[in-house]
């Protein structure tokens, strides 16, 4: 990824409020900054569209900060940004295929509450440039074709015969060398929770990004999550990737097929950090218990992250009302059994009306049944 100098907007389409704002010149436009209670996620969204509940524990815990409080903040400037690869409709479909196919859905879980709730969420990423110089070694393989013999018995053919066979191996040499590098948009996390919401939306081609050129002022609705990891923090998550690319570059310069026990001995220097934001699509909906369940959305593949709960309490009513309906359908059959006395045909009806009371009996244990296979 190419990094490029981040574009600011006209200063003719300025406000002189915009001007004062104590974060435009990091966002390109009137911001506000505002933080969980809860969870102690830091948001920065547009002044015009506050946030009505934090887009990470789903809580309505956010609190607004002052201009004075804003300004002691040090807020990194984004320098890429992936684009937001889908289309509202999109979106829509994905909610409604979410919502749709549970046969006990908690009250909340509907295509409607999910939609209303959804806010375009970016999350930040590191990244860092780093010069390196250092000292290596490691052992390069080589392969090479070994052609042997190997004798086996078929009765098919008359007994033993010969067959030649080719094996791969590998020839290891020890290398030894040095290097001076500069290495570009090395990634790091920049959130503790990096890993648990990558694992829920998926990867992203970060290939696909652009200039930060400042978000448009007609997209409306979006935030943006502060990171809570530091940088002295994220390095050692950076000289892994680096030492990653080291290593292959290594191999490279070896000309083998590959490398092993690589080991290095790097003077880090001139190191720039700056923030890479990814899109997601977050909204949630409120199960039994209260308890707000969270929907991500990666918003470049479409992939959703989320747990799918069904409802304990729709289930106990269901199986309540079929019960009743058991309970009915039985009293009614004992008053035809007994009817039989004064007319015999009756008893058929009776014994079929037991047999019917059985099978609805039974069925009020799937239900409960679904929704634990669901919620498991």
């Amino acid at each position: 990824m190419t990094r490029n100098t981040p574009m600011k907007p006209d200063p003719q389409n300025i406000s002189k409020n915009e001007e004062t704002s104590p974060l435009y010149a990091a966002w390109g436009g009137e911001m506000k900054l505002a933080v969980c209670e809860k969870c102690d996620w830091q948001f920065i969204f547009q002044d015009s569209q506050p946030l009505p509940f934090c887009p990470h524990c789903y809580h309505e815990s956010l609190v607004n900060l002052s201009l004075e409080t804003s300004q002691q903040i040090v807020i990194d400037e984004p320098e890429l940004i992936l684009p937001l690869g889908l289309q509202a409709a999109q979106i829509q479909q994905i909610f409604i295929a979410f919502a749709g196919g549970n046969w006990f859905p908690p009250k909340d879980l509907n295509a409607k509450n999910l939609i209303s709730r959804k806010t375009l969420l970016y999350l930040p990423i590191w990244l860092v440039d780093s010069s390196v110089k250092a000292t290596w070694k490691a052992e390069a393989g080589f392969n090479y074709q070994v052609l042997s013999h190997q004798d086996r018995f078929d009765d098919s053919r008359g007994g033993w015969s010969s067959q030649e066979v080719k094996e791969t191996r590998v020839r290891w040499e020890e290398r030894i060398g040095q290097m001076q590098r500069i290495y570009q948009n090395h990634t790091s996390p920049a959130l503790q929770e990096h890993s648990v919401l990558m694992q829920q939306v998926g990867p992203f081609d970060l290939a696909l990004a652009k200039p930060f050129l400042s978000i448009s002022r007609s997209d409306k609705g979006w935030a943006a999550c502060l990171p809570n990891r530091s940088k002295t923090d994220s390095w050692t998550d950076a000289q892994l990737g680096i030492q990653a690319s080291a290593a292959k570059e290594c191999q490279q310069a070896c000309q083998s097929d590959t490398l092993r026990s690589f080991s290095w001995e790097p003077e880090f220097s001139d190191q720039r950090w700056t923030l890479l934001l990814v899109p997601v699509i977050s909204t949630f909906y409120v199960d039994d218990e209260g308890k707000p369940q969270a929907l991500l959305i990666n918003g470049q593949t479409g992939k959703l992250g989320g747990v799918k709960r069904a409802s304990i309490q729709r289930a106990r009513k269901t199986s309540i009302s079929l019960l009743a309906a058991a309970a009915c359908i039985f009293i009614v059959s004992l008053l035809l059994s007994l009817g039989a006395v004064l007319f015999p045909p009756l008893l058929i009806v009776g014994v079929l009306g037991f047999v019917i009371t059985l099978l609805v009996g039974l069925s009020a244990i799937v239900p409960f049944a679904v929704v634990w296979k669901t919620n498991r």
